[in-house]
């Protein structure tokens, strides 16, 4: 049973699960296509005969979820760890691109999700995210500066409560004896 406005139902089992999934002030509902994954990817099964399981029907709310695609390095971050505030998001190298995706969980319809990637004096990147559907966006960038970046995300013009998040970019690796990789990502020929 679950509660429906004023009084109690008993949940229907021929209607969507989804459609009944109510959460608490704090929590918001993950797109369908989430919930709808989400045992699967916990390598959970379903009870035989049941119409649908749900694993996770609600996630603590911000108005975005981030994840880094493709990190590498000591982070050992996975495309499922959810990026927080001020705290490490992904790594990458000079000019190797670093891929993110953005759940609007405030469920947005057409909103414009932009993101900056700056250290603490200049901006290096700006860019749009592209829609992919189901309010999730994703956007990739690379950057010649080595060292820590601030990356903020905004919707609508307004930074989301969960940014900035921060990625270490390290030096490019160079292949060749005595090569270094300069300020600017480029291998360059150093003599002792």
């Amino acid at each position: 049973a679950v509660s429906r406005r004023k009084g109690w139902e008993c949940f229907n089992r021929d209607e969507d699960l989804y459609d009944w999934i109510r959460c608490p002030e704090g929590f918001v509902k993950p797109p369908r296509y989430r919930v709808d994954s989400q045992c699967a990817q916990q390598g959970l099964s379903c009870l035989p005969h049941s119409k649908g399981c749900v694993c996770q029907p609600c996630i603590q709310a911000s108005d975005v979820t981030i994840r880094a695609l493709t990190s590498l390095g000591a982070s050992k971050r996975t495309s499922m760890d959810v990026c927080s505030k001020g705290e490490l998001c992904g790594e990458t190298e000079q000019r190797r691109e670093i891929e993110f995706e953005v759940v609007d969980n405030v469920l947005r319809d057409g909103a414009n999700l932009t993101f900056n990637v700056r250290d603490a004096e200049s901006y290096w990147v700006t860019g749009i995210a592209t829609y992919l559907g189901n309010y999730t966006y994703r956007f990739a960038w690379s950057v010649s500066q080595r060292g820590g970046a601030i990356m903020e995300i905004f919707v609508d013009n307004e930074r989301a409560e969960n940014s900035p998040v921060w990625v270490m970019v390290h030096p490019r690796p160079c292949s060749g004896r005595f090569k270094e990789p300069s300020e600017e990502g480029e291998c360059v020929c150093v003599r002792n």
